[in-house]
């Protein structure tokens, strides 16, 4: 017997679709967990950690697909592909916010299924890997004695390392919150050079370097000059 292309978890309640989408779905090689009703869906997708989940939207209680699909997105690493035979500007809207990769609408071919769930499948095997490759860089980032700060288009702090806590005193999320005044100022120099860092009521005097990035965002590279 081949090795399965990939587990599905198919959640639907209506017991012949479900057989009959399951069916097509083996008969093209892929490996098939159902369950019909939104209570199980989550502990299913941690316990069995499907490669991605067909879910109706429509699941016949108070919670809808639309709603678990959102925790899944939250909770577990696992892409969501919704169907239903129903469709409003409301539901687009919901479909679009909660984290799914594709809202299907029924009927649809078997054919189209399988593509988008391969599709949302590779989707998001390439955000893991920028996630991956986000989290090596944030290491690299924060081992650095120098102080990196970030700053977005529109002079919002994205990013700053440890060394950057440990000069200006602020975390990332304050400084998020509430721009701080030694962001304007470093935006504020048009080239790599010295500044007087304002810090609360203390200026401190720093050397820095510039770069730019294709995204229109700043990085800096502040250290702190020391009397000798």
């Amino acid at each position: 017997m081949s090795e399965a292309i990939a587990t599905v978890l198919l959640v639907e309640d209506d017991g012949l679709v479900a057989r009959a989408v399951c069916r097509q779905l083996e008969a093209r090689g892929f490996e098939v967990l159902t369950v019909a009703s939104w209570e199980h869906v989550i502990a299913c997708v941690q316990s069995r950690r499907p490669d991605v989940v067909l879910m109706d939207v429509g699941l016949g209680g108070h919670v809808d697909g639309i709603t678990i699909a959102e925790e899944i997105f939250v909770c577990e690493d696992t892409p969501v592909v919704l169907i239903s035979g129903a469709m409003c500007d409301a539901l687009s809207r919901r479909a679009a916010q909660c984290g799914a990769y594709a809202f299907l609408v029924k009927p649809t071919p078997i054919e189209s299924i399988v593509a988008t769930l391969e599709l949302a499948m590779r989707k998001h095997e390439e955000l893991r890997r920028r996630r991956a490759e986000s989290r090596r860089l944030a290491q690299v980032v924060d081992a650095i004695d120098v102080a990196v700060i970030v700053l977005g288009r529109d002079g919002d702090v994205e990013l700053m390392n440890r060394a950057a806590y440990g000069l200006t005193g602020a975390r990332l999320g304050e400084a998020k919150v509430r721009r701080p005044e030694w962001a304007a100022q470093i935006d504020r120099t048009d080239a790599s050079g010295s500044v007087q860092l304002r810090i609360g009521d203390d200026t401190i005097p720093c050397t820095f370097r510039r770069f730019g990035t294709p995204d229109g965002e700043r990085v800096f590279l502040v250290e702190r000059v020391v009397e000798r």
